[in-house]
């Protein structure tokens, strides 16, 4: 995983208009727009009553918009151009880069990340030329093996990659095994943390905005890229059900030893293993419909016609009620 420092903030703009120009072929009006919208901006720093003098912004793209995210990938086009002459897979979220492969062997594997090791110091000097800067303090390397191979040896000139034990990754931490273990951590840290603050509050807060509180902090939180975690043991499923629970009896004021099946509240009688399964679901279906991100394109053995319906049936079937008891991997109900 590569960063940048301050990516979004030293864009050139002129080497930005030639891209747009040569490289996408954007010209006149249209151009010139661009132009108007980059340049001629200004900007100083306010403190209480002091004002700083007024500079000429040369270098920005708005961040938190959805053109400026735009403008900044068609600045580092050539990031992909590089990638794929090396043969390397990569992913490329805002200013966030990943370089990723499949390697069989320690053999294998060594070929692969001499690749890489080229790849990036390549992308080094392309990103020189454009202004930017690669930070290589936060520049993260992992492997994804079984224990068995999880220590691989590695020839002499790439030993002094640092190899890390777990990476972060638009939200979610990834361990070199997959077990996901400091991900569900931090997961229970933080919702424990909300819960216990939005219960010192309870009492100045309407019902409504209680669970709407609850529902934006606490459960987002263990919502939020759970189809990750489908497939795991029973013991982790069990730890993220107990903070549900706890968020469950905070709304409903159902004492800490009480069940909360006595409790006719909706959010109580659903089962964190049914909203894992069903996100599951919804990104099964997307591959079957190929609306799927670039790394999933590979899965090609999934666009069988029939299997829309089959998908379409499972998932419907989920929410309705059944003879026997639904049951999904790690827990049932």
């Amino acid at each position: 995983m590569l960063d940048q420092s301050a990516a979004f903030d030293v864009i050139d703009h002129d080497i930005l208009l030639q891209r747009l120009e040569f490289a996408f072929g954007i010209s006149g009006r249209a151009l010139k727009w661009f132009g108007l919208h980059l340049q001629d901006r200004s900007q100083c720093f306010c403190v209480g009553k002091d004002v700083s003098k007024t500079l000429p912004v040369v270098c920005w793209v708005p961040q938190y918009s959805v053109l400026g995210t735009l403008l900044y990938s068609m600045y580092t086009k050539s990031i992909g151009e590089i990638c794929r002459r090396h043969n390397v897979l990569h992913h490329c979220y805002a200013d966030d880069i990943q370089l990723y492969c499949a390697a069989e062997g320690s053999e294998d594997l060594a070929a692969k990340l001499s690749s890489i090791n080229e790849c990036i110091d390549e992308l080094k000097s392309r990103i020189r030329c454009n202004m930017l800067k690669l930070n290589s303090e936060k520049t993260e390397f992992i492997i994804f093996a079984s224990k068995e191979k999880m220590t691989p040896s590695l020839p002499w000139h790439l030993r002094n990659i640092n190899i890390s034990s777990h990476i972060r990754s638009l939200g979610v931490i990834f361990d070199s095994a997959l077990s996901f273990a400091k991900h569900i951590d931090y997961i229970i840290s933080s919702c424990n943390f909300y819960i216990r603050n939005i219960g010192r509050i309870r009492q100045f807060l309407s019902k409504k905005a209680f669970e709407m509180l609850v529902v934006a902090l606490v459960t987002s939180s263990l919502d939020y890229c759970n189809s990750l975690l489908n497939g795991l043991s029973q013991t982790h499923m069990l730890r993220l059900q107990r903070v549900q629970n706890t968020a469950a009896r905070l709304i409903c004021r159902i004492k800490k030893f009480d069940h909360i099946s006595t409790s006719s509240n909706l959010f109580t009688g659903f089962p964190l293993c049914l909203g894992q399964v069903s996100n599951f679901y919804a990104l099964y279906v997307e591959l079957c419909v190929a609306l799927t991100p670039y790394m999933f394109k590979s899965w090609s053995v999934l666009t069988a016609p029939h299997t829309h319906c089959v998908l379409k049936a499972k998932t419907f079937s989920m929410f309705q009620p059944a003879a026997q008891p639904l049951t999904a991997t790690g827990c049932s109900t």
